[in-house]
């Protein structure tokens, strides 16, 4: 039996028949441990740091900083890590190594190596069907049209360049300027052709028809017909899903099914996302965070016909309130 269970029976039984407890049983008190984590990147010598430039002049991007993936670059069964890095503004262009982007190889004990310069993957890289200008902020693989082979999806923030970022001040005060001070763009969806090779379907697959300010992204398939969905965290916009219309084209149906606004009907600047079954009901839910003094949302699934909005019941408000 449990210390602490067997200290709390032998106090109970005790009380109950007058008897004075001056010395309890050994180790009775002791405090049960509970499961935390350790800092361990100190046992790596790894040196990357996200450099977004940061400088007096205060350009759009800077507070965002670089995307991680997970993956087994090279299928040795071990999770590597991939970081993506800044560039130097206005130049855009990553003229020295604290710019790179960086890929840690997972040598199986506990600590990872830095390849990014065997690997090639220091300097930039993209679609090339990409429209000029576009912020992108976020990809994922999925296999939309269940051929076998991953496709992707990209989130887009805005068009922004250098010669077009905007500046805002407070006073004499330089400061970043609002989400709504720029236009919102669609999100671009690419589909596997085989041999390495993507075709750009935005259009074609229905993406183009709604424009937002995308962040997060989760993949899911959210009414469980066998056919994958997506979930578009926006910031300062509607939220999107997308529902898979099992011929190529997708449904933008976030309004309809709940999840586009909180409670109140506003929108919040959802930032990074998730998609996970959080009540075990055999339905995949929706959470996302934002920022701080903001609630994050949590939406039920509702067996796939819709969502409900749960961040009060789980005691969201107080938990994410102090943070961002």
């Amino acid at each position: 039996m449990h210390t602490y269970l067997r200290t709390l029976l032998f106090a109970a039984v005790a009380a109950t028949s007058g008897v004075l407890l001056l010395h309890p049983p050994e180790n009775a008190l002791t405090a049960i441990k509970r499961p935390h984590f350790s800092d361990i990147a100190s046992q790596s010598n790894v040196s990357y740091i996200t450099n977004d430039d940061f400088q007096s002049r205060k350009y759009f991007p800077q507070p965002l900083c670089g995307g991680i993936a997970i993956l087994d670059y090279d299928q040795d069964g071990l999770m590597d890590i991939f970081f993506t890095n800044g560039a130097k503004l206005p130049e855009l262009k990553k003229v020295n190594s604290s710019f790179y982007n960086c890929l840690l190889r997972n040598k199986g004990d506990g600590t990872f190596e830095d390849v990014t310069k065997k690997a090639g993957v220091s300097a930039l890289s993209g679609l090339a069907s990409k429209p000029p200008d576009t912020l992108s902020v976020q990809g994922a693989w999925f296999d939309y049209d269940n051929d076998g082979l991953l496709d992707l999806v990209v989130s887009n923030y805005t068009l922004w360049t250098p010669e077009t970022d905007r500046r805002c001040q407070r006073g004499n005060v330089e400061l970043y300027c609002s989400p709504t001070t720029y236009t919102s763009v669609p999100n671009r969806l690419y589909h596997n052709v085989g041999n390495g090779k993507f075709e750009d379907v935005t259009e074609r697959s229905g993406f183009g028809k709604a424009r937002g300010k995308g962040m997060g992204i989760c993949i899911a398939d959210f009414n469980r017909d066998g056919w994958q969905d997506v979930f578009i965290a926006n910031d300062t916009e509607p939220n999107f899903l997308y529902l898979n219309q099992r011929n190529g084209t997708f449904k933008e149906a976030g309004l309809l099914n709940g999840v586009a606004y909180n409670e109140s009907g506003s929108t919040v600047s959802a930032m990074g996302c998730d998609a996970k079954d959080y009540d075990n009901d055999g339905w995949v839910d929706i959470f996302y965070n934002n920022l701080m003094g903001q609630t994050w949302g949590l939406f039920r699934n509702q067996h796939g016909k819709s969502f409900r909005y749960t961040s009060p019941l789980a005691k969201l408000v107080q938990l994410s309130g102090p943070y961002s």
